[in-house]
């Protein structure tokens, strides 16, 4: 029982065999586990755990140069302590430079999956999976920067009946990031605006270089 328990957590750690397990907690903490927190079906600190998870299944899947490994780690566990410190010593500052350290630890993993498995050699099932979980990334990375807009600037969103949480912002930068744009949440400030702008322009040229490199890689793999 034991030894099949390790082979599960192997397959699901293990970089040679793919980011699958970092996909599924990421799916888990921004689909499941964030909306039934924002409902009040379950503690807060239940998220709080499942980002704790979610920023070590990062340094564990990626194995980057040792520098760069210390890098994701400082910045994974300065993001874990300024989360900490948030519930404790709760203020303006602190949730702009918690959402400034998952912002940064978020973007890093998401250059380093790219670099680790969106590559020829590495098995089409883990370039289909690295190639979600870089777009799930850039989402949760652009909603910490509305976060940080949102507290730098009251008022620069406009929201439809309810107050701006990480989950709006989640919400709000996946509709950007897929260009549908409900309008039930507005950006206002000029800063903002620029923000969603960005998003949305980087959410088309990803789907449209990611779609021109799987072909790429796909037809040399065939010739080859």
């Amino acid at each position: 029982m034991i030894d099949r328990k390790y082979n599960i957590l192997q397959y699901l750690w293990d970089a040679k065999r793919g980011p699958y397990g970092l996909l599924v907690v990421t799916v888990l903490t921004v689909f499941v586990i964030s909306p039934l927190v924002a409902t009040g079906m379950l503690d807060p600190l239940i998220v709080d755990a499942f980002v704790v998870v979610f920023m070590f299944a990062g340094v564990l899947t990626v194995h980057p140069h040792y520098a760069v490994r210390y890098l994701v780690l400082i910045l994974a566990a300065l993001a874990v302590l300024l989360r900490i410190a948030s519930k404790i010593i709760p203020g303006a500052s602190v949730t702009i430079s918690q959402a400034m350290m998952e912002a940064a630890a978020i973007g890093l993993f998401a250059a380093l999956v790219m670099k680790q498995f969106l590559v020829s050699e590495r098995p089409p099932s883990h370039r289909i999976c690295a190639a979600i979980m870089v777009y799930l990334f850039l989402g949760i990375m652009w909603a910490r920067l509305y976060e940080i807009a949102g507290v730098v600037i009251p008022g620069a969103f406009h929201m439809d009946g309810g107050s701006a949480t990480i989950t709006s912002y989640l919400y709000f930068s996946f509709i950007t990031l897929t260009t549908i744009g409900y309008g039930d949440i507005l950006p206002v400030h000029p800063i903002a605006r620029n923000l969603a702008v960005v998003e949305a322009i980087t959410g088309q040229m990803y789907i449209a270089i990611l779609i021109a490199r799987l072909v790429s890689t796909t037809s040399n793999g065939q010739k080859g």
